[in-house]
């Protein structure tokens, strides 16, 4: 007990052995411990992506969505049958009893419309064509 008791004399090794061997090699490092690629290697290959159900049936109901839209060609018909004679929106806004901006946001592609509505006024344009034949 007569040696006096330094803290850290139990915590650090004795690593002259080893340094000593290391500038005997000539101070080259052979080998970096837990680099990058080991830890990659450590992960699982198949890493699982938890994805909610809510996400989900959120994505379904937005595939389900687009394919319910009338096409982009359909649309530019309603345009150019629109465009085509003066008078024919104010026509067949009345005959299918909406707004005028309805179909005015159909018409620029600001509102969606789907392939349902679109045979209604598909219909309504085949009225609104008959009753032109008459005047």
């Amino acid at each position: 007990m007569n040696k006096s008791i330094n803290p850290n004399m139990h915590i650090k090794q004795n690593l002259n052995t080893e340094i000593e061997a290391w500038l005997a090699q000539g101070n080259v490092i052979t080998k970096i411990q837990n680099t990058y690629e080991q830890r990659l290697k450590a992960r699982p290959s198949h890493i699982v992506k938890f994805v909610s159900p809510e996400k989900n049936q959120k994505e379904l109901k937005k595939i389900e969505r687009a394919a319910n839209q009338a096409a982009e060609a359909q649309i530019q018909m309603l345009s150019q049958w629109l465009d085509a004679h003066k008078g024919r929106a104010k026509a067949l806004v009345q005959i299918l009893g909406c707004a005028h901006s309805y179909i005015s946001q159909i018409k620029s592609a600001t509102r969606p419309c789907t392939k349902a509505r679109f045979e209604e006024i598909y219909q309504a344009m085949k009225i609104v064509e008959a009753r032109e034949k008459y005047h």
